[in-house]
């Protein structure tokens, strides 16, 4: 919710309970945002993560995404 309040710009989670996240996603793309998993389809309730912004930072919050889970699969 904080995300499409405009509180803060972006939001990752890797991995959320859909009952927690589904109507939040909703309004941040009803708000002009994006809700996506960690690779960049569409949120969906089976969705295994999230990221969810303003829509101006999605790409470098996916990249940031993608960085840590190949850091943490190297290691």
């Amino acid at each position: 919710m904080q995300v499409a309040q405009g509180k803060i710009d972006g939001y990752i989670h890797p991995k959320p309970e859909p009952w927690d996240i589904a109507a939040a996603a909703l309004i941040v793309e009803m708000a002009g945002g994006k809700a996506t998993n960690f690779v960049g389809e569409p949120w969906t309730p089976f969705s295994e993560s999230i990221i969810a912004s303003n829509g101006y930072i999605h790409t470098q919050l996916l990249e940031i995404a993608y960085a840590a889970v190949t850091a943490t699969r190297n290691r």
